[in-house]
């Protein structure tokens, strides 16, 4: 077994992987995420290209991880979201799909482990689409929860929770892959970050926290009508204009005013609960399936 180890801190979309990542820049061997930490731009380019690239060589990876090494007694901690990326980025980005990214992060050298964070699947959900209404798609609700029912029927995408972990697990072994909860992490952070290095074996794990939980990240959005109108007026706009991407113009008509408006969305939400109610118990499912498979936090 290599001397060198790695845990790949995996994040899952709207499970307060930002507010961890602020609570992990001090650590000593820190690959990704957070911006600003040294290194920073070329853990952004090697992981863009684990992402993107339809052929691409672990060597970068390998030597990112190595270089990243300052503290031989700690393993190197690569952090990014990216690495599961909302469904969104997938399917109109072209990103390579979850479970080819778990392949790809297979092949790296040394001792490997992954750590997700999981989050109640109706809160996720509904805050995972509205970061995607906020990006200035136009896809309703609806849709959204559709597309991620079909992905997760075929066991692909990213809401194909139990898959996705199984294959992990088969990856990096039933002991090499453990889950959290971001409901524990806002909670008390302070004996989350005890329980991860104690599962992952960093006994100085603490001496690394600031507690942060209560940030979440959170996307304050407008009326959900008013937002939709805007994306698809934005969208056509960008067509006759042939810019593809509209997401700076939004930023700039629409982001100061519906922070403003703090609208509940709740009877939004209701109106799709049927079709929302059938995937969140089969989530449920998957992650009770998931704690009986992988080590949790």
């Amino acid at each position: 077994m290599s001397d060198l180890r790695v845990i790949f801190h995996v994040g899952w979309p709207k499970t307060a992987t930002t507010s961890m990542q602020a609570e992990l820049s001090r650590f000593p061997n820190l690959a990704g995420k957070p911006f600003g930490h040294p290194g920073t731009g070329r853990a952004i380019s090697t992981i863009d290209a684990i992402v993107r690239a339809r052929t691409w060589s672990p060597d970068d990876l390998d030597s990112l991880v190595a270089a990243s090494r300052n503290d031989g007694s700690l393993p190197v901690l690569l952090s990014d979201e990216v690495l599961i990326a909302m469904p969104q980025r997938e399917w109109f980005e072209g990103l390579v799909g979850p479970f080819e990214v778990a392949d790809r992060l297979g092949r790296a050298k040394g001792d490997k482990q992954v750590v997700f964070t999981l989050r109640n699947p109706r809160r996720q959900l509904r805050s995972t689409w509205l970061h995607h209404v906020r990006e200035g798609r136009t896809q309703t609700y609806r849709q959204f929860v559709d597309r991620v029912s079909r992905d997760r029927a075929e066991s692909r995408g990213t809401f194909a929770v139990a898959a996705l972990i199984g294959r992990y697990s088969e990856l990096f072994g039933p002991d090499g892959v453990a889950v959290g909860f971001t409901e524990d992490y806002t909670t008390d952070s302070t004996s989350f970050w005890q329980r991860f290095g104690d599962v992952l074996g960093i006994p100085r794990m603490t001496t690394f926290v600031d507690s942060d939980g209560a940030r979440l990240n959170a996307t304050v959005l407008g009326p959900i009508s008013y937002e939709l109108t805007v994306n698809r007026a934005l969208q056509a706009y960008g067509r006759l204009r042939r810019r593809d991407d509209i997401r700076p113009l939004r930023r700039i008509m629409t982001r100061k005013v519906s922070r403003r408006i703090h609208a509940s969305h709740e009877g939004y939400f209701l109106r799709h609960s049927e079709i929302e109610d059938l995937l969140v118990a089969e989530l449920l499912s998957d992650i009770e399936h998931v704690k009986k498979m992988v080590r949790t936090i």
